[in-house]
C-alpha cells in the first residue's frame, strides 16, 4: 500500500498497483529451442568455424556432461589446463570436450596487468588511465597489453572494471576509473578495443552495481530506473556499443531485490536486447546465493 496524507493531514492508503506480467511465464515462453541429442558424428569445432558444418549440428553431438561442463570453469584457479598462475580455465575442460576440438580458455586477472606465475608488465591501474582523458593512449597501451596475452598464453583479461566511483573506501576502486559514466565508458571501450585487436578478449565487470566490496555477496543495491541507467549502466553500455566487448561477468550482488547474475532484465533485457550484445555472460568467480540455484560460474 502506497501511503498518503489526506487534505486534512491524515494518513490514508490506497493499493499500488501490481505487475501485470509475470517474469516466469516470460522466461519459458523465451527458451530456448531444445536441439536433439544425436551421438558423437564427428564434427569438430574447427568445421563450424570453415563452414562445414553449423554450430546447431556440432551442439547435437555433446552429451549431458559436456554441454554442463562448457557452463562452468574448471574448478580451481591455477587450473593446470593453464598458464601457471591463472585465474580460471573454461570450454575444453575434460578430455572429451577436447577431443571435439574445444580448447581449454585461460583466464587472468588483470587490473593493473597480467596476473600470472611469470614476468609480466606492471600497468598503470584503471584511476591513473582515466586521468590520461587520452582514449587513444589507452588503446595503444592495451595493444601490447594484448600481445603480451598472446605471449603469456592467455585468452580472456578479466577487465576492465567499470563499476562507478560510489564511495571512496571502496576497496576496488583503483581497478575502476571514474564517478563519471562518460569518463569511464570512453576508456573502457578503449582499452577492449586494444586489446581485442590483437585478437583476446576482454572480459568487462562487475556487471553491475558492485557499488562495494564488503559484503558484496549479499549487498542490495537499490537505485532508480533513471539513475540505473543514466549512472550505472552507462559506462558498461558504452564499451557494448563501441567496444564490441567479447564478454562481461556479472556481479555478486543485488539489484533492487534481485540477484544480477539471475536478473532477466538486466542480463537479457538491457544487455542482449537494448545494446545488442552477442557474446557471453560469465558468473563471478564463486557466486553462493542463498535464495536460488547456481546459474553460472567462471
Amino acid at each position: 500500500f502506497d501511503r498518503l496524507v489526506n487534505k486534512d493531514g491524515q494518513k490514508v492508503y490506497q493499493p499500488v498497483p501490481l505487475a501485470e506480467r509475470s517474469l516466469k511465464e516470460r522466461i519459458l515462453d523465451n527458451l530456448p529451442t531444445e536441439i536433439p541429442f544425436t551421438g558423437d558424428k564427428g564434427i569438430k569445432l574447427k568445421d563450424v568455424e570453415a563452414g562445414l558444418a553449423s554450430m546447431e549440428d556440432f551442439v547435437a553431438q555433446l552429451t549431458p556432461e559436456e554441454l554442463e561442463s562448457l557452463t562452468h570453469g574448471d574448478f580451481v584457479m591455477d587450473s593446470p589446463l593453464g598458464a601457471k598462475g591463472n585465474a580460471a580455465v573454461m570450454g575444453g575442460i575434460i578430455e572429451s570436450l577436447r577431443e571435439k576440438g574445444v580448447p581449454p580458455i585461460t583466464t587472468t586477472d588483470g587490473p593493473s596487468g597480467i596476473r600470472l606465475q611469470y614476468y609480466c608488465s606492471l600497468l598503470p591501474c584503471g584511476t591513473c588511465l582515466a586521468c590520461t582523458w587520452d582514449p587513444a593512449l589507452v588503446e595503444s597501451l592495451y595493444q601490447a597489453h594484448g600481445r603480451e596475452m598472446v605471449q603469456k598464453d592467455s585468452d580472456v583479461l578479466l577487465g576492465p572494471g567499470m563499476n562507478i566511483h560510489r564511495n571512496p573506501l571502496c576497496g576496488r576502486n583503483f581497478e575502476y576509473f571514474s564517478e563519471d559514466p562518460l569518463l569511464a565508458g570512453k576508456m573502457g571501450a578503449a582499452i577492449t578495443r586494444g586489446a581485442q585487436s590483437i585478437g583476446v578478449s576482454v572480459c568487462v565487470k562487475h556487471y553491475t552495481t558492485n557499488n562495494q566490496e564488503n559484503g558484496r555477496y549479499v549487498n542490495d543495491s537499490r537505485i532508480s530506473n533513471r539513475a540505473l541507467r543514466e549512472i550505472y549502466l552507462k559506462p558498461f553500455e558504452i564499451v557494448i556499443k563501441e567496444g564490441d566487448a567479447y564478454a562481461v561477468m556479472s556481479s555478486y550482488n543485488m539489484c533492487n531485490g534481485r540477484y544480477v547474475a539471475a536478473n532477466r532484465a538486466l542480463i537479457t533485457d538491457v544487455l542482449r536486447t537494448d545494446w545488442g550484445f552477442k557474446g557471453a555472460v560469465f558468473g563471478d568467480w564463486n557466486p553462493s546465493y542463498p535464495h536460488i540455484p547456481l546459474i553460472s560460474s567462471g
